[in-house]
């Protein structure tokens, strides 16, 4: 099962989420990503939030059609999309994909980048996504990705990462150890559509980065 997350953000090529929309199972709206939605005419199996940011025009259009509204106080303890992705993981989703949650602050990038944190302690797969940037957390074991974009970037979320082959990049991580105070892992090459990595310690964060 596939759970899409909608964040507000900036959405610009339709296409490319009406394909995601089109392989989800289970759509969720975090407050105002529901007006991206409402824009394309989509109904989302649940809207979640404190409301405050989502336009009355949707609101009352979701209420009205029989969208599912978990309504929160603007005073909480979680944001709107944490709210969302403990939504998500009850349904013991294969994926969970949050969309819109790469914006322009760079401290809601790092809150949702936490979030990922979240999910991977669950024993979930998660990732942050738009149509620039996938993002997502690769930890002690094998990962095998599919490769849309024209750069990859691997940064450090734990003090050392230390990695035991790649397959699919034109700089090898064989035995590369990535720490704070080195981010050698910036703007790899894929060299297939498939990259494999292998991670003997540490957690990383892996970026896709499709140029513009």
């Amino acid at each position: 099962m596939k759970v899409a997350i909608f964040t507000n953000g900036d959405y610009r090529d339709e296409g490319f989420y009406g394909k995601i929309i089109g392989k989800a199972d289970l759509l969720i709206c975090a407050d105002g990503g529901g007006d991206y939605l409402y824009r394309w005419r989509v109904r989302p199996a649940i809207l979640i939030g404190d409301m405050d940011s989502i336009s009355k025009e949707a609101l009352d259009y979701f209420e009205k059609s029989g969208v599912e509204i978990k309504r929160f106080p603007k005073d909480k303890d979680y944001t709107d999309t944490h709210l969302a992705l403990i939504e998500a993981m009850k349904y013991g989703p294969s994926e969970i994909l949050i969309i819109g949650g790469i914006g322009t602050r760079l401290d809601h990038i790092l809150g949702n980048v936490h979030l990922l944190f979240l999910a991977l302690s669950e024993g979930y797969k998660a990732k942050l996504l738009n149509e620039f940037y996938e993002a997502q957390l690769v930890a002690e074991g094998e990962f095998t990705i599919d490769v849309w974009g024209e750069k990859v970037s691997l940064l450090p979320l734990t003090p050392e990462v230390e990695f035991s082959y790649s397959e699919g990049l034109k700089w090898s991580l064989s035995d590369l150890r990535l720490t704070f105070e080195h981010p050698i892992g910036l703007s790899n090459e894929p060299t297939s559509s498939t990259v494999r990595i292998g991670v003997k310690r540490g957690i990383a964060i892996f970026f896709q980065v499709r140029e513009v």
